[in-house]
């Protein structure tokens, strides 16, 4: 009976998000919303194999071949949405405009569809070291609805690396209005990735970085211009004064 606690809550979750009607049928960027979108492209992936990693990553190689990858988890099983519709509300308030949207991270896309659905006319990027996941469920990702004006830019992407030329190179000039750090989640490639992408931030950028509950503080420090707020494993960096006022 030790593992009736945990059955109970995966069915409690499992009937919470069958319940949930189609994305469209609420207001793009609610928590409801959020929720539904990831369900409805696809949700939650367990184990997906981890074909490639980067040679200066510190776990072990026993545990890397051991472990599979998850995603699609992000608006309900982290719990996320809430934070995330609070904080993307300036955003929201011009969602048809053109900008640019960075994921960090992306496995099988789900994420990238997400941003697709809720900014239909942003540019995506989605980088991570093996893109193949996100590649092979592209087309189930727009059958569900993701991408309707156009695919996703997926490039191979290191964490661990200077990237500054290659993102110069990508972004031909152009800044990021929201990015999103889904990676490797330690505390080096998080400060080794925004230290690349610091030159390429538009004037008021939002930044998220997920599952890390210890990096804020080391951000904070190594920017202390920066606003950076965080919720439970949830980083959120904003240069937007005005915005960090409103969502204290």
């Amino acid at each position: 009976m030790r593992n009736a606690p945990i059955r109970f809550r995966m069915r409690f979750r499992q009937n919470y998000l069958l319940r949930l009607k189609a994305a469209h049928d609420y207001f793009p960027g609610s928590v409801r919303f959020l929720e539904a979108i990831e369900r409805d492209l696809g949700g939650l992936s367990v184990d997906v194999e981890r074909k490639r990693i980067s040679s200066f990553d510190t776990h072990t190689k026993k545990y890397l071949a051991g472990v599979g990858m998850t995603g699609g988890d992000r608006m309900f099983y982290h719990g996320y949405a809430k934070h995330y519709s609070k904080w993307l509300q300036e955003l929201l308030k011009s969602r048809t405009r053109i900008m640019v949207i960075v994921e960090i991270g992306i496995l099988k896309g789900t994420g990238l569809g997400i941003w697709s659905v809720l900014f239909p006319n942003a540019r995506i990027i989605g980088l991570d070291i093996d893109v193949n996941h996100a590649k092979e469920n592209l087309s189930n990702l727009k059958d569900r609805g993701a991408f309707v004006n156009s695919d996703p830019e997926l490039y191979e992407f290191d964490q661990f690396l200077d990237n500054k030329s290659l993102l110069k190179t990508i972004l031909n000039g152009q800044k990021i209005s929201l990015i999103i750090d889904d990676g490797e989640h330690s505390s080096a490639a998080v400060i080794k990735t925004l230290e690349s992408v610091v030159g390429h931030l538009d004037r008021e950028f939002l930044y998220f970085v997920e599952d890390n509950r210890h990096v804020a503080s080391e951000i904070r420090h190594v920017y202390p211009d920066w606003e950076v707020k965080s919720k439970d494993q949830l980083t959120i960096i904003s240069q937007n004064k005005r915005r960090v006022s409103v969502l204290k």
